[in-house]
């Protein structure tokens, strides 16, 4: 009997996480999926593990243990044999959400090709999931633990290119966004725990951020490219974890090695070798090295320049900040990220009016933060008036709580991607 979702686990030598995920895989309805897994020639005992389920579940469950090229070569293994409606990866040590399949069965009749919700990533205690539209694919890497796709999608587009070692999916992701014909919605559903610290948080992948731009330009168009990734900041963050050359920057901020630290998760700041501050002074033999721009400077258009400011912008941020309308805005957190815009509006957007800042805690009532007053958004009338840049990890619970006290989704803008 063909089940609604085929769950696909690549694993290798990770017997004890792969225990872990099964579990509450298992706590799920059993009527609705197959399990997948897909094993690499684990040398531990995690074959064991498998024969152990396999025993318990032999209903449910489907392997193979042999070579591979590695995850996504897995991954394409997994697809071959599924038998599914809908197909979703997860990986050994991350957690399926009690009763997450029967929620997202109530969407599949609804003949969607990509279903997508919720996901926490304990390591970095974050949870990611929001509508995504192109102009946010091409900054925002989601998560396959938060996907089901239609498996008709991949017999489409073809499955997933191993000549990516890390970003395999982000590149499949960017060809279903790219395609109008594919019908895609985001549930406000709970599916998954991301574990994290995993294979792609330590190793790069070089070879997918010189083709990016190619990607982006060919799914996507060459304007989303330009205006958006490129100039939101994303394109420094990846070509810093990504690129093992050794490169040099211009800066009008004499603290940008600093700002570079915050983001720098593997050491790139041992590959910057000068930092210009003044770009029309640096002769045009030196020009040709430099690779990063930090902040934009629009008499500055150069292909080979990487832009970055000091936050990483989302694509709603760029478009608010394209708009040159004069008007009252209303800034929500009070938080780093926060001081930051206020900083980039007021030295930079003149026609934008800070009124004061939002936020949840109680204990910051009343006082003043980068000299704007503090209230509790329940405190404040005739919110539905205003443009509210949310400058918070915890975007989509407080979208949610200012939909819920009457403001217009248009006027709540996602400030960081």
């Amino acid at each position: 009997m063909n089940r609604v979702f085929s769950i696909i686990i690549p694993t290798y030598n990770c017997s004890e996480l792969l225990r872990q995920t099964l579990e509450s895989i298992f706590m799920q309805d059993k009527s609705l999926f197959e399990c997948i897994i897909v094993d690499g020639s684990s040398k531990d005992t995690t074959v064991n593990t498998i024969f152990e389920y396999k025993n318990k579940y032999p209903d449910n469950i489907k392997y193979i243990s042999e070579p591979d090229r590695g995850i996504y070569d897995a991954m394409n293994k997994g697809i071959n044999l599924a038998q599914g409606e809908y197909l979703y990866f997860i990986g050994a040590g991350d957690i399926l959400i009690s009763n997450s399949l029967t929620d997202v069965y109530k969407y599949t009749s609804d003949n969607l090709d990509l279903i997508y919700g919720n996901v926490f990533m304990k390591s970095k205690n974050f949870c990611q999931g929001y509508e995504v539209n192109q102009k946010d694919i091409s900054i925002t890497f989601m998560c396959h633990q938060q996907i089901f796709y239609r498996k008709s999608v991949f017999d489409e587009l073809g499955k997933y290119n191993l000549n990516y070692k890390v970003y395999a999916d982000a590149e499949f992701n960017i060809k279903c966004f790219g395609q109008y014909k594919y019908n895609k919605k985001y549930i406000n559903v709970d599916i998954a725990k991301y574990k994290g610290n995993g294979f792609s948080d330590n190793i790069i992948d070089e070879k997918f951020i010189i083709d990016y731009k190619n990607i982006i330009c060919k799914y996507l168009g060459s304007d989303i490219y330009y205006l958006y990734y490129k100039k939101s900041g994303r394109q420094l963050i990846d070509y810093l974890y990504n690129t093992s050359v050794k490169f040099d920057i211009y800066s009008n901020k004499k603290y940008i090695n600093n700002i570079i630290k915050i983001f720098d998760e593997k050491n790139s700041i041992d590959r910057i070798q000068n930092i210009y501050l003044n770009y029309q002074n640096i002769n045009s033999e030196d020009r040709k090295n430099i690779k990063v721009i930090y902040e934009y400077d629009e008499n500055i258009d150069d292909e080979n320049f990487v832009i970055v400011t000091d936050f990483v912008k989302s694509a709603e941020l760029i478009d608010f900040l394209k708009d040159k309308i004069k008007e009252n805005i209303i800034v929500f957190g009070a938080s780093n990220l926060s001081r930051k815009l206020i900083k980039y509006i007021n030295k930079f957007l003149k026609y934008k009016n800070i009124l004061y800042i939002l936020d949840n805690d109680n204990k910051k009532t009343g006082k003043e933060f980068n000299g704007y007053k503090i209230f509790l958004p329940s405190d404040v009338l005739c919110l539905e008036k205003f443009k509210i840049l949310v400058a918070s990890t915890w975007f989509k619970d407080i979208r949610d709580q200012l939909l819920e006290i009457g403001c217009k989704r248009k006027n709540i803008i996602r400030v960081s991607s």
